[in-house]
């Protein structure tokens, strides 16, 4: 995603500035055992989303971890 003047923009729309879902999201693990699919909510990507409102294009980066992580 393009940055400038610290704000991300829509790769699709270069002058809509993207908006951060606020908190964290997460991709889950899943494993495929004896052809059942489980998913692991416990271990996974922790991620930041940002989303265009004018087309609904996302992107999503893994979040920064800091000492709040641990709380």
């Amino acid at each position: 995603m393009p940055k400038k003047d610290d704000n991300c923009y829509c790769i699709n729309h270069p002058d809509e500035v993207m908006i951060k879902n606020d908190g964290f999201s997460a991709i889950t693990s899943l494993k495929k055992v004896a052809g059942e699919v489980i998913f692991d909510p416990g271990s996974g990507v922790p991620i930041v989303t940002y989303m265009c409102l004018k087309c609904g294009y996302i992107e999503n980066y893994t979040a920064q971890f800091d000492a709040s992580w641990s709380a």
